[in-house]
């Protein structure tokens, strides 16, 4: 039994969006200015795992049993219930894992992948799920990363690192992409003796004044809503060791992003006069280079 995630995000240059496709439990996240000088988290992509119900109910129905690892070792009792059973995702032994009937495989603690032919017969699917966000002149950081991330360190804490080593002096995506690797496996390695998966990857937007690639959409936007990546890191840390169960740091709950209603609005046209729709403004278009600067980083066995 092996497997994957996938999260894969793309900037549509022309219609001034993210468009975001995710399986599993990788991450995309997105830093925004809230108002002042201080950066919001806002998850671009859903964990699919046993905890969401709708994602329970199609592996159940496929013949799983769903549980979590104390209860697989009777430690505690199993209902075989979504309600009694949840556990917590803080604890990765509290966390609800994909079994077959017949045997103590394959453990999974995601319901979307690919790779994995157990899982699949199990319930697991490989189809993605689709979202689409629109792009403000708020908009800092972009951030991709594994589970490994995630489950030692909350959004919050990956952004705050992101800006903390991505900018200023001396800082770079790459810088931040360094730092976070290197936090979060020190937070894994604080409670266990291996690590999970360790992969993120950071991009930083930077928004231009005026671009005179694309003069229709400066006339309409005189505000100068132009952006570029500019600069990207990626950065990779993999254990190979498979056994034991490992224990993770609490992790905060995501938080819904409090502009996600203004994002929407300022894409939909004003109503003008009379109820006949004003024109639309042109909405921000992303510019984007490739992304230049980029690392790799394989962590010794451990």
């Amino acid at each position: 039994t092996s497997g994957t995630t996938a999260c894969v995000l793309a900037i549509d240059a022309e219609d001034g969006v993210a468009r975001v496709a995710s399986l599993g439990d990788s991450r995309a996240l997105l830093g925004s200015l809230d108002g002042g000088s201080s950066l919001a988290a806002e998850q671009l992509s859903d964990d699919h795992t046993p905890a969401d119900y709708e994602e329970y109910k199609r592996c159940k129905a496929s013949g799983a049993r769903i549980m979590t690892m104390p209860q697989l070792r009777g430690l505690e009792p199993w209902a075989d219930s979504w309600e009694k059973d949840r556990g917590s995702d803080d604890d990765a032994e509290e966390k609800l894992r994909i079994f077959a009937r017949d045997r103590d495989m394959p453990g999974c603690t995601l319901t979307r992948g690919f790779g994995d032919s157990m899982a699949k017969s199990l319930g697991m699917i490989a189809t993605p799920e689709m979202k689409t966000v629109p792009l403000t002149a708020a908009d800092r950081y972009i951030i991709l990363a594994t589970d490994g991330i995630f489950d030692a360190l909350s959004n919050e804490r990956v952004l705050e690192l992101a800006r903390q080593h991505g900018e200023g002096p001396g800082g770079s995506p790459r810088e931040a992409c360094l730092k976070l690797v290197r936090e979060a496996a020190e937070e894994w390695l604080a409670v266990d003796s291996r690590t999970d998966d360790i992969t993120v990857l950071v991009a930083r937007l930077e928004w231009l004044e005026q671009d005179v690639t694309a003069p229709a959409a400066a006339e309409a936007d005189p505000g100068g809503r132009l952006s570029t990546a500019t600069e990207g890191g990626f950065s990779f840390m993999q254990d190979y060791d498979t056994s034991g169960s490992p224990r993770v740091s609490p992790r905060a709950s995501p938080r819904a992003s409090p502009r996600a209603s203004s994002r929407a609005a300022a894409h939909k046209p004003a109503e003008a006069a009379g109820g006949e729709a004003a024109p639309a403004a042109a909405a921000p278009m992303p510019m984007v280079r490739p992304l230049t600067m980029t690392s790799s980083l394989r962590a010794p066995y451990v």
